[in-house]
């Protein structure tokens, strides 16, 4: 019997790759053998967001590096970084980064923690493949060459292909430089979580990342029509750190890395406080025009309504539009603008003139009204600065319309100042359909590229994709934050499988959906609720073991329990065999047990040579004296031979035994010496 995975360390080996943690694995790896050392429920998707690798990636740098300056080197490094333990401390930065955004590796950088104690060497860009690797490994080799004057030696590498982020460190041997991938994400080499991969061959470890960040070339030909979005797949970036020496054990550096980390929260917070204060005013802004644009249509409705109730007023400047429009010279930029103090008198700008030759407007307003009735408008005392301020905004409005400042002049002195308020608000108008149409286009270009949304099976939210969460079988939707405290439930309750809500709820038993690891992995439960889910998945094919002597537990296959009698421990240094049905422990090379005990008891009789009585089969040892056995089982009275084992005779008659015994004796010898093979000579 062989467990499915050993409950301590949850790794196991397999075609020649080892997965262990035992003190035997740095001479493996010193060997030239590639050793893979992964810890279950340990990944960036157990600690954190799927957005953290690049965060996990230089805290791995930092920690390793840190280790080797404390004294750490070599061998001894190679045992740390099999532990647990740094795996967990790697990751454990994960779990305060909440956010799905991916931080490119510079801006992660330019952190506190980071910036004091790595310093970047150098970084390039090209092109994915085997021969990009080994040149960035031959590359990390020259920086490590550089150091060895320094206390420290190794140094590594960050390797980027959008979205994801790998390092790869160079750990400094006296026997054989050692490659370490660190790789938070699981793979299907090492898929219960992240993994450090060991190897000592420059080429073999190219050869790993190659394989990790593979893309199909045929991707990159015209005829796919997608070959600028691969163009970033296609390509991969390098960064090489080394450490900075700064030890966050001293009081004062911890200080100074705190100081800095505050005053950059408070210049974070400074531009936030702008940016809010900025869009406040643009919030008004935004209302204040929505107010005038509002006036304005009011405005121009009641214009309509004014003009269908004076149609054939004012002919003669009407009967000039009309001889212009007659003579197929069509005004061109005719729009109707509003008398802001007087509503009801609206002006109608053409660029055409009376006769058709300059530029020129056509006004219905108080100046128009009283030149038809030969009246004036009343010039009050102080208005001639007030209508000078509007001609000047008529001249510009004429130049804006592409016409001489000359005749904008000319014109603006032929106006009074109801005609000047309306040439302003001709100029508004304008400026407001040309602002209208391009948030128009904005409108439409931001509703063509909206992201998709999808309603909650749970919560009833519509929610953006990036939200999304779906159970794989029945296809049901849910966001992240109502499936992950649904699963949480059910690991609490012991309950497994983890039923789809949707699908408990409509009772729908056949195309009923279940949560799987992969989406447990998504959600990102705690340690301790996957490692209870795994326990809870694992009783479906296995079931739970005690050893009595190791007093450990493990899982073994189902199936083989059921066909097995005998369980023996599988653990190393304990070869315990106990029956499976009466629990008795059994010893290695004994007789075949049985749970009576007459298995035993045969092989025990066997051996030493005892008789069973003829007649009621009870076991009979020979002590002493003649080889005439008389049974005293109650109803047996069985006279028997201890040489040969036949029956005498089956009496209590004294005349009878005697009789029988004389006559079996002439046959076999009533004294012969019968020796106890239990008993040595």
């Amino acid at each position: 019997m062989h467990p499915e995975k050993d409950s301590k360390n949850g790794i196991c080996s397999e075609n020649g790759v080892g997965k262990s943690t035992n003190n035997a694995d740095h001479l493996k790896i010193l060997g030239g053998d590639v050793v893979v050392v992964s810890h279950p429920g340990l990944s960036q998707y157990t600690r954190g967001t799927p957005s953290s690798c690049g965060i996990a990636a230089l805290n791995c740098v930092r920690l390793v590096l840190d280790l080797e300056r404390n004294g750490v080197t070599e061998v001894n490094l190679l045992k740390a970084m099999m532990e647990r333990r740094l795996m967990d401390d790697i990751l454990s930065i994960c779990a305060d980064w909440s956010s799905d955004a991916h931080l490119e590796l510079d801006e992660i950088l330019s952190i506190p923690l980071f910036d004091a104690s790595l310093r970047l060497l150098s970084s390039d860009y090209g092109r994915l493949g085997q021969e990009k690797f080994e040149e960035m490994l031959q590359k990390l080799n020259e920086f490590g060459q550089a150091t060895v004057g320094k206390s420290i030696r190794s140094c590594a590498v960050i390797i980027t292909r959008p979205p994801e982020i790998v390092t790869c460190l160079r750990i400094s041997n006296n026997v054989q430089d050692v490659y370490v991938i660190f790789d938070s994400h699981p793979r299907p080499k090492h898929p219960d979580g992240g993994a450090f991969i060991f190897n000592v061959s420059v080429k073999g470890t190219a050869q790993h990342l190659a394989e990790l960040f593979h893309f199909d070339e045929r991707l990159l030909h015209p005829s796919s029509g997608v070959q600028w979005q691969v163009q970033l797949l296609a390509n991969v970036s390098g960064h090489y750190f080394e450490s900075t020496n700064h030890d966050f054990s001293d009081e004062a550096a911890c200080l100074q890395a705190v100081f800095t980390a505050s005053i950059s929260m408070l210049a974070m917070k400074a531009a936030m406080n702008q940016l809010t204060s900025q869009n406040a005013y643009l919030a008004s802004e935004n209302k204040r025009q929505a107010e005038e644009i509002t006036l304005m249509m009011q405005e121009q409705m009641e214009w309509k309504a004014d003009r269908s109730q004076h149609k054939g007023k004012a002919p003669e400047r009407h009967l000039a539009i009309s001889s212009t429009r007659s003579s197929g010279n069509k005004p061109r930029n005719t729009t109707p603008v509003y008398d802001l103090e007087d509503e009801r008198r609206p002006i109608i700008m053409s660029s055409l003139d009376w006769d058709g030759h300059q530029s020129n407007a056509v006004s219905y307003g108080r100046e128009a009204a009283s030149r038809q009735h030969g009246r004036k408008d009343p010039v009050t005392p102080g208005a001639s600065s007030h209508t000078k301020g509007k001609k000047n905004a008529i001249t510009r409005t004429f130049k804006s319309l592409g016409h001489s400042s000359a005749s904008g002049k000319a014109f603006s002195s032929d106006l009074g100042e109801s005609d000047a308020s309306f040439l302003l608000a001709n100029q508004m108008q304008s400026q407001f359909e040309e602002e209208d149409a391009q948030l128009r286009l904005q409108h439409n270009h931001l509703i063509s590229n909206m992201q998709t949304t999808f309603d909650c099976g749970v919560c009833l939210e519509t929610l953006p994709e990036d939200e999304l969460a779906m159970i794989e079988m029945c296809k049901h939707p849910f966001c992240r934050q109502c499936l992950r405290q649904y699963a949480k439930t059910k690991v609490k309750e012991h309950l497994y499988p983890i039923i789809c809500p949707t699908c408990k709820a409509q009772g729908d038993s056949k195309a009923q959906g279940n949560v799987t690891e992969i989406l447990i992995h998504e959600l990102g439960l705690s340690q301790k609720e996957y490692e209870i889910y795994i326990e809870l998945s694992l009783t479906q094919f296995s079931t739970l073991v005690h050893c009595r002597k190791c007093k450990s537990s493990y899982f073994i296959d189902r199936k083989e329990y059921d066909e097995a009698e005998i369980i023996s421990c599988p653990l190393r240094n304990c070869n315990y065999l106990w029956c499976k049905s009466c629990q008795q422990v059994l010893e290695i090379g004994g007789p075949k047990h049985s749970c009576d005990g007459s298995s035993e008891l045969a092989h025990l009789m066997r051996r030493r040579g005892w008789k069973h009585c003829p007649g009621c089969q009870t076991p009979t040892e020979k002590i002493t004296g003649c080889n005439h056995m008389t049974c005293f089982t109650p109803g047996c009275n069985t006279h028997f031979c201890y040489v040969c084992g036949k029956s005498i005779v089956k009496s209590s008659l004294r005349s009878e035994i005697q009789s029988a015994v004389s006559a079996h004796y002439r046959k076999c010898s009533l004294f012969e010496h019968v020796a106890d093979r239990g008993v040595p000579p």
